[in-house]
C-alpha cells in the first residue's frame, strides 16, 4: 500500500475549548481526544505521569462521520487505528 502524504503536512492542535456550562465550573477548560490502550508494556513510569511526550505514530485512517446538531452546528469526527507507536526520548513536565 503506497503511504499518503497530506497536501499540507503540519501539526494540528487538538484542543477544543468547552462551552459554557452552568453545570461545570471547569467549562472554560480545553479538552483533548484520549488514547487508550491496554495490555502493552511501555517504557514509561508511574513517576512520569503528567509529561508532555513526543512520538512518532504509524495511523491507518478508516473513516469519517458527519452530523448535525440540534443547534444546526456540523461536527465531524475522523476515525483511526493506531498501528504503532515510538517515543522519543526527551520528556517534558508540565
Amino acid at each position: 500500500m503506497t503511504p499518503i502524504i497530506l497536501k499540507r503536512a503540519r501539526k494540528i492542535n487538538l484542543g477544543k475549548k468547552r462551552k459554557e456550562d452552568v453545570v461545570s465550573p471547569r467549562s472554560n477548560k480545553v479538552s483533548y481526544p484520549s488514547l487508550y490502550i491496554t495490555d502493552k508494556k511501555f517504557p514509561l513510569e508511574a513517576k512520569e505521569i503528567g509529561a508532555s511526550l513526543t512520538a512518532n505514530v504509524k495511523l491507518k485512517f478508516v473513516g469519517i462521520s458527519e452530523r448535525t446538531n440540534l443547534g444546526g452546528s456540523d461536527s465531524r469526527s475522523y476515525d483511526f487505528e493506531v498501528k504503532e507507536i515510538k517515543f522519543n526520548k526527551e520528556r517534558q513536565n508540565e
